[in-house]
């Protein structure tokens, strides 16, 4: 079937299938309509036929009611009810029979008057009991005594004003029921049938005398037995003929009717169409197979000419168009010509688009390394942070504890510049923690407008009066963000202007609400979404392209060795990304804008103003803490300064030991780290709470962004490396909120 010609005759034969089902889906329906017609006019005969049968034993018990009020059998005037009797009766196939209680014939229109009649009948015992029992009945086929031959009787019982009993009934010849059955002229081939309670026929249309008697055929025995009252069934005649069958069954007599006809002649016409249907197919057949061959033929030679024409285009050359005259084979023609120009002319693109290919692959490699850079940063700034971070805690301790002391004031110089080194040490790790956005963040509400309004005159002092600065707070919806490392990034931003307008400038912060509408490819770009824009501008020397390039890539500086980190641009892109906002950079001879986009937050900006760290010289007399760290260095200077403001300190190096030794203990407020091995200071902070709920409890940490520090705990947060008056506020705030 891999030809036009195989697929040809497959449809072909595919169409002529379709129409041979739908033909015999036509034919099965239409004999199953007829069937059904059929089965309705074989259901309706018989109930004719049945109503036909009631009419004339009604007809007897009408009169077998009506003989019994005869006055001659009241007054016991037999002879005169004798020939009351034979007056009534109207064809020699139905006389009158009249019995006492033993079955003795009193009368018998049959005989001759004067004529003996029968004597008792020894089996009339139960049809006496049937007709006390009941008052009338209609009987099966069975034999009379007078004339001996198989009759039916229509009887009932009479009582006399005297209490006399009679059986007095109408004894019926079928051949009453034969007349009855050819009077219904059923059409030829038909079969009528007046079957009896004991299924034995009565009646039967054709050769009524040559059934009487016979019992029916198995299949109708049953269904008669077993299928209700009425049907229609599939049977085998006593002669042997395949019939569809209907019967009803009397209420008045018990005896079934039933209608037949031969099964052939059930379907109608249909056994006579099927030879010349199936004629009218093979006729199909063969005709659609011939005209499926020459078409198949003609179409086989134009694809050859069309396939020589594309093997010459392939090879280069200009063949003339094949013209076939099949319109299809034509256009397509056409189309390999235009497909093989186009092809061409592609193919000059693809050269010039190659040319450039190696400077896209260059570009493409180098911000995978840049972002690989990255990621190896934000790694290792979060192992390094932690060990870092308690080894400046260690140190800006001791040195605070020791400028504390009456020293040599040689010697104060000497720990001052140690303490602005630990402190520059301290300001790199929290750039290196933003960069790699693993600090800690406190996002809320704030409004913008106030947080830039407020800096000002801090911008302005920090950059001297060279340089002015302007303020321009718009129409800004509140953000989500956290306002202190918001003004962090600003004020570094504000630095990064003074350096490159050193002959003085104008540096312009502005606020605004702007809704980006797609994620936009550019690095550190914002994400879809509605935002609030912080915009500072300054009108300084600018970057070059090659500078703005490199700007947010971190540790890159065009500063001197010694005068700046290149931390400043990517610490403020790890924010804004960690808050879920972004940064864009614009930058030329003019001077540069950073614009810094932060999420809009969903309620109302908090106006209040920040609480500030103050270092204060007040004392914690006589409260008891307890202490738990894992790093000596960093314990021994946190039990200093607590002693030094007059604590009572209780020191553990891990979890376990803190949980034993303040067993029993009042313990005031607990000073836990968080990153200790064995147990973290956030699984023993929830032990503590789980014991003593009100137990006030403040974490430090030297790397505060570790998840589960950040999904697990919502207190304080007290931050390596911290300072007497950091540790001062920290554990008055945790009071003051456990008091309140």
């Amino acid at each position: 079937m891999g030809s036009i010609q195989g697929r040809l005759i497959l449809l072909v034969a595919g169409v002529v299938a379709l129409a041979i089902a739908m033909g015999v889906l036509f034919l099965f329906d239409s004999a199953r309509r007829q069937q059904a017609a059929t089965e309705r006019q074989l259901s309706g005969t018989s109930r004719a036929l049945l109503l036909a049968v009631e009419g004339e034993i009604g007809k007897a018990q009408a009169l077998v009611r009506g003989l019994a009020v005869s006055p001659n059998l009241a007054a016991g005037d037999l002879a005169g009810f004798a020939q009351q009797a034979r007056a009534a009766m109207d064809g020699p196939d139905q006389w009158v029979v009249l019995k006492d209680e033993q079955g003795r014939q009193l009368v018998n229109t049959s005989a001759m008057p004067g004529a003996a009649l029968p004597g008792p009948d020894p089996d009339f015992a139960p049809r006496w009991a049937l007709l006390m029992a009941k008052g009338r009945n209609v009987s099966d086929l069975e034999w009379a005594r007078l004339p001996r031959e198989r009759v039916v009787k229509i009887e009932q019982i009479v009582r006399t004003r005297d209490g006399r009993a009679y059986d007095l009934g109408i004894v019926m010849r079928p051949k009453v029921l034969h007349s009855l059955l050819a009077r219904q002229a059923l059409p030829g081939n038909w079969y009528g049938g007046v079957i009896d309670r004991r299924l034995t026929i009565v009646s039967r249309s054709p050769e009524p005398e040559r059934w009487l008697g016979q019992p029916v055929q198995a299949t109708a025995r049953e269904r008669f037995t077993k299928g209700g009252d009425s049907g229609v069934f599939a049977s085998v005649s006593l002669d042997g003929v395949k019939t569809l069958a209907a019967y009803n069954r009397s209420d008045l007599t018990g005896w079934v009717v039933a209608v037949a006809i031969p099964r052939y002649e059930a379907g109608g016409d249909l056994t006579r169409i099927g030879p010349v249907f199936s004629l009218g197919i093979v006729f199909l057949l063969a005709a659609g197979a011939g005209l499926t061959i020459w078409f198949a033929r003609g179409v086989a030679r134009d694809v050859r000419a069309l396939t020589a024409y594309a093997r010459a285009l392939g090879e280069g050359g200009d063949p003339a168009e094949p013209a076939t005259g099949l319109h299809e084979v034509d256009y397509v023609a056409v189309a390999l010509k235009e497909a093989t120009e186009g092809l061409q002319a592609r193919e000059h693109e693809l050269r010039r688009i190659n040319e450039t290919l190696e400077a896209r692959v260059a570009d493409a490699t180098a911000r995978l390394v840049q972002s690989q850079k990255i990621e190896a940063m934000g790694r290792l700034t979060g192992g390094v942070a932690h060990d870092f971070n308690n080894l400046l805690t260690a140190i800006v301790g001791n040195l605070e504890l020791l400028k504390r002391r009456n020293v040599d004031p040689a010697l104060e110089r000497f720990v001052a510049n140690a303490e602005a080194a630990a402190q520059r040490g301290a300001s790199l790790t929290a750039q290196l923690l933003a960069f790699a956005r693993r600090q800690r963040l406190n996002p809320e509400p704030i409004d913008l407008n106030l947080v830039v309004s407020d800096m000002g005159d801090l911008l302005q002092s920090t950059l001297g009066g060279a340089i002015r600065v302007e303020i321009d707070t718009g129409d800004a919806p509140a953000a989500m963000a956290d306002r202190t490392q918001v003004e962090m990034v600003l004020l570094n931003l504000a630095i990064n202007a003074r350096d490159a307008m050193p002959t003085g400038g104008i540096l312009r912060v502005r606020t605004n609400a702007e809704a980006v509408p797609i994620q936009r490819e550019r690095p550190g770009s914002p994400p879809a979404g509605n935002h609030v824009v912080v915009i500072v501008e300054d009108t300084g020397s600018g970057m070059t392209p090659e500078v703005l390039e490199r700007a947010l890539e971190p540790f890159f500086s065009t500063k001197g060795v010694g005068h700046g980190s290149g931390l400043g641009l990517s610490q403020a892109l790890g924010t804004m990304q960690q808050l879920g906002g972004g940064i864009e950079l614009r930058s030329d001879n003019k001077g540069t804008a950073v614009k810094l986009y932060l999420p809009v937050a969903s309620r109302a900006a908090a106006k209040a103003a920040p609480v500030a760290v103050a270092d204060r010289d007040g004392t914690f007399s006589g409260l008891k803490v307890l202490l738990v760290d894992d790093d000596d260095a960093v314990r021994q200077v946190a039990l200093d300064l607590l002693h030094a403001l007059g604590c009572e300190v209780i020191e553990a190096n891990g979890g376990e030991a803190a949980l034993r030794l303040v067993e029993g203990e009042a313990v005031d407020v607990a000073l836990l780290d968080y990153a200790m091995p064995g147990m973290t200071g956030l699984e023993l902070a929830n032990r503590l709470r789980a014991a003593r709920p009100k137990l006030p409890i403040v974490i430090t940490s030297g790397f505060a962004g570790a998840q589960d520090l950040c999904d697990g705990w919502s207190g304080p947060v007290l931050q390596k490396p911290y300072s007497r008056a950091h540790l001062v506020a920290a554990l008055s705030g945790r009071l003051g909120d456990a008091k309140g």
